[in-house]
């Protein structure tokens, strides 16, 4: 192959050792089950691997049957000193390389990555480690995205260590929800302020006047939750840089109150694409008022599903929002 390829994504499984002399490799994308080491692309010489020094996005093909061994690991994080993104955990290599020196107080080790999973949700107990966290704190500082699996509050405010974040997604590992105001609230207070996109899954008692309050430049927010419980102000405006906006009730019989609504809704005149699944409280009546404040007039997508609105109330939607491109109604049988 061209020593001068640049980019390399397939989805048919291909000899890696046929890329080892493509030095100026930047962007390497595997899309399918790989039956040799995955660390294969590297040179080897004598027994030793060689730099690559081009390498900055790295992304493999796992699912429950196919997992990316935290060892096969190991060769790249020694060996791409340029890499920025992976798509697989790295916490379980990170605390397997560096956990002594960590104990030890002599952890010198740096990495120039800037987006990573913390966790696998493939694997049983695959939830990323207090200590694994903290590692890749000091080990990553200039680490932008993270994506988390999580069981305990003292691990999400870990992430506080990491000073650069502007994207996030935090989801709780255990089926019955994580508390939002002990786990996730005391984190935005630290970090929040320099968030773009915000990703919550599968926590109780939802408070989105912390959310605005902490993180007023948030422009994307992504909420699979199970209940919300808030001190809302009506007088204040939030997300006023929001564009993007998602929420999902886990079960529709949970609790969304109309204030939370409001206070989403209200002030968030940039907003372009609104998704609203499983929310009783989104009547006729609310979508009446946050129209009165906010006739969300950019919106271009907008997909409703298993709310409380009449046909009367979606008809008027498509008559008042000129920008729409995109419009998804879905309701169940009841």
């Amino acid at each position: 192959m061209t020593p001068n390829v640049e980019l390399i994504e397939s989805c048919v499984e291909f000899d890696l050792k046929v890329i080892q002399k493509c030095n100026n490799l930047k962007v390497l994308k595997l899309n399918f089950v790989s039956s040799a080491p995955v660390y294969n692309f590297l040179e080897e010489v004598n027994g030793h691997f060689l730099p690559h020094s081009k390498l900055r996005v790295l992304e493999f093909f796992e699912d429950e049957r196919h997992l990316i061994s935290h060892l096969d690991l190991i060769p790249i994080f020694q060996y791409c000193p340029t890499l920025k993104e992976i798509n697989t955990d790295i916490s379980r290599t990170l605390e397997l390389l560096h956990r002594d020196e960590m104990k030890n107080d002599n952890l010198s080790a740096k990495y120039n990555l800037q987006k990573c999973f913390l966790g696998n949700s493939f694997v049983e107990d695959g939830f990323a480690t207090l200590t694994a966290v903290r590692i890749v704190a000091l080990t990553c500082p200039d680490m932008k995205e993270v994506n988390m699996l999580v069981n305990d509050t003292e691990t999400i405010y870990a992430l506080s260590d990491f000073k650069n974040l502007e994207t996030l997604l935090i989801q709780w590992e255990l089926l019955d929800g994580g508390d939002f105001n002990l786990g996730i609230v005391p984190l935005l207070k630290e970090r929040g302020e320099k968030l773009k996109s915000l990703q919550i899954n599968n926590f109780h008692a939802v408070d989105f006047a912390a959310v605005g309050s902490y993180c007023p430049h948030v422009e994307s927010l992504k909420f699979e939750f199970w209940s919300e419980n808030g001190d809302y102000n009506d007088s204040l405006e939030y997300f006023r840089e929001l564009k993007y906006l998602f929420l999902e009730l886990m079960e529709s019989d949970q609790y969304c109150s109309e204030k939370a609504l409001m206070v989403l809704l209200s002030s968030c005149t940039n907003l372009i694409e609104l998704q609203i699944r499983n929310v009783k409280a989104l009547t006729g009546s609310v979508l009446k008022k946050v129209l009165e404040r906010n006739p969300l007039s950019n919106i271009k997508k907008c997909i409703i599903s298993d709310c409380n609105l009449s046909e009367e109330d979606l008809s008027d939607l498509l008559t008042s929002w000129e920008a729409l491109r995109h419009i998804q109604f879905e309701f169940s049988s009841s």
